[in-house]
């Protein structure tokens, strides 16, 4: 486990400051006021269920590590977030470990899974399942929470469930949204189009909300080349120059009470599908991710967002 002074921009800002007990790869990060929490992912032996409270003690310069409780499936490549005292949790995939792209791993999908964890004012002694999210399942999705019109919604978008025996894969190029309060699920939006018309999705890619309006979606995979892959995997797939994937470029802003799109431009540091993301004050960060299937990059990026003049897309598209 590494931290980084973000105060230098100098490699030797990062240091070694701890591990988790065991190792784990996809899974999900959230940040809490409380500190942060890392839920489930698998490693070579299992998919885990496990979920980790992690807080930081500055003045001492201490990790302190607890186990919350676990998940009720143990889950991987699932999508995470916080808001008004619970941590949240959606989709993914369970069970087994992620299978070669192209192959049949419908069995390792769990069926549309929200789960809910109470963590003030009292933790809650085990997570509750909430009701499905409508659709397909969505692996790789993204998940955050943000204000709107009625109040606080949870967001849902890209993910893909893996094709079958029965039936291609579906690569999701929608958002849905849940209301706690009313434990409703809607079709809130779909992603906006390129300028060729082509879908968009945001699989593998980042949300955060911003603000008391917003939200930002960035990176991903390319709609077209992803569900190529999985319907018709190739031999030669991993093989290919970065360029030919096309990871999203795009920053994309979402506002919740408007329901428009805006893009705030196109960002090679953007190209990235499983990287992490966090802000801080006025600052979104993103660490690693890949660059292409199969290779992952050490870069850390930051931007400040300075919105320029708008260019709304239609929210139709």
């Amino acid at each position: 486990m590494y931290a980084l002074d973000i105060t230098t921009r100098s490699p030797a800002g990062w240091r070694r400051i701890g591990k988790l007990p065991l190792p784990l790869a996809y899974g999900a990060s959230v940040t809490t006021p409380e500190g942060l929490v890392w839920i489930g992912g698998n490693n070579n032996e299992e998919v885990s269920g496990q979920v980790f409270f992690v807080n930081w003690n500055g003045e001492k310069q201490q990790l302190h590590i607890f186990e919350l409780p676990p998940l009720p499936i143990p889950l991987d490549n699932l999508s995470a977030t916080y808001a008004d005292g619970h941590l949240y949790v959606a989709g993914g995939k369970g069970k087994s470990q992620t299978a070669p792209i192209g192959k049949d791993n419908s069995q390792a999908a769990p069926t549309n899974p929200l789960f809910s964890l109470q963590l003030t004012p009292s933790l809650q002694k085990e997570w509750v399942r909430l009701p499905d999210f409508p659709g397909p399942v969505r692996v790789q999705p993204v998940l955050t929470a943000q204000q709107s019109g009625d109040g606080i919604r949870l967001y849902l978008a890209g993910g893909f469930q893996p094709v079958s025996p029965h039936q291609e894969a579906i690569v999701c190029t929608d958002m849905l949204s849940y209301h706690p309060e009313t434990k409703q699920w809607r079709n809130e939006v779909f992603l906006p189009s390129f300028a060729d018309g082509s879908h968009r999705t945001i699989t593998g890619g980042c949300a955060i909300a911003s603000g008391d309006s917003s939200i930002f979606l960035i990176g991903g995979v390319n709609y077209n080349r992803f569900r190529d892959a999985l319907n018709h995997p190739e031999p030669d797939y991993l093989r290919h120059p970065t360029d030919w994937y096309k990871f999203n470029t795009s920053l994309l802003q979402y506002n919740t009470f408007t329901k428009r799109w805006t893009h705030l431009g196109d960002y090679e540091e953007l190209a990235r599908a499983g990287a992490g993301i966090a802000n801080n004050a006025n600052m979104t960060i993103i660490i690693g991710g890949e660059l292409k299937p199969g290779i992952r990059t050490p870069e850390v990026n930051a931007f400040e967002l300075i919105i320029p003049p708008p260019k709304i897309l239609d929210r139709s598209k």
